[in-house]
């Protein structure tokens, strides 16, 4: 692994598709379980969820079947990402799920459209945050319900 790959990993910027497959390791669930994010999300059977920046859908493979007659839609400014992301979800036989991409400064979704918008440790990868979480916020069907996850191992 080179020094510029390191630097990828560690630090912002976006996450390298070719080491996608280390986004999959279960130690993910020390910042959050699949089981606390679904209840913190309050999903419904009938739920419309966008996920961004979903990588090879770590948390995406447990939330979609949640989701009995609604649909869980991937959004991602990396073609390999949703391409890694379907592969998967497709031989776990989860079909309720579509792919998005996009250019990562807009979502290319009506306002108003979704139950639930979740990213779990995407903001470093996004550069002008204030104006995505406008448009993330605009594409709610609901009020907006925010919650933190922390990624430092920092007792509170």
């Amino acid at each position: 692994m080179d020094n510029s790959s390191i630097k990828r990993l560690a630090g912002k910027g976006v996450f390298p598709p070719k080491y996608a497959f280390t986004l999959l390791f279960p130690l993910r669930n020390i910042f959050i379980s699949h089981g606390k994010l679904i209840e913190r999300m309050d999903l419904k059977s009938d739920s419309i969820v966008l996920e961004v920046g979903p990588g090879p859908g770590y948390f995406s493979a447990k939330i979609a079947p949640v989701l009995h007659s609604g649909k869980l839609i991937l959004t991602d400014i990396q073609q390999e990402m949703l391409d890694y992301a379907k592969k998967r979800l497709t031989r776990k036989k989860i079909f309720n799920v579509e792919y998005c991409l996009c250019n990562g400064s807009d979502l290319p979704f009506n306002d108003n459209m979704f139950d639930v918008i979740f990213m779990v440790t995407v903001l470093g990868e996004i550069e002008n945050k204030s104006h995505y979480i406008k448009r993330i916020l605009s594409r709610f069907k609901k009020q907006w319900h925010r919650f933190n996850i922390r990624t430092s191992r920092r007792p509170r």
